[in-house]
């Protein structure tokens, strides 16, 4: 009976190891398992993070896109500006030339002329018109 006693044991500790390897692999596996788990969800919270950023990057870029366009337009519209400026005192400067011309080139009476009108009227003997006292005071001081 000795040898089948030992024969049985040892067929007992051979089905004990093949049941424990099973079991350590799954509880190997299951252990696995959950350290992936926690990695992929990792992962995501950071690919949600990341996406996250992305968006807020593509946000600041635009609204920075948005704020260079609006100093570029109003550049252009300092520099359209600055142009119709100069254009309006260059048109003025023209029409103060035209009515400078128009007048030099009209027709004058001679008659108008003020040295003109005390000529006329000294040769005429009329006495001329007068007009401060300085030359009022002369010609009075003339005439006694």
């Amino acid at each position: 009976m000795a040898p089948e006693v030992r024969r049985e044991k040892e067929e007992a500790e051979d089905a004990k190891e093949v049941m424990d390897d099973p079991e350590v692999t799954v509880k190997l596996y299951a252990e696995n398992l959950r350290t992936a788990r926690s990695q992929l969800k990792a992962a995501a919270r950071t690919m949600e993070k990341a996406k996250r950023d992305e968006e807020r990057a593509a946000m600041k870029a635009e609204r920075a896109a948005r704020l260079a366009g609006l100093k570029q337009n109003s550049s252009i519209l300092g520099s359209a500006l600055e142009s119709m400026n100069k254009q309006a005192a260059e048109a003025q400067a023209r029409t103060d030339a035209a009515k400078h011309k128009a007048e030099l080139l009209g027709p004058t009476k001679v008659e108008d002329n003020a040295i003109v009108k005390q000529a006329l009227a000294s040769v005429s003997g009329a006495s001329p018109t007068l007009s401060s006292i300085s030359e009022r005071l002369a010609t009075l001081k003339k005439q006694s």
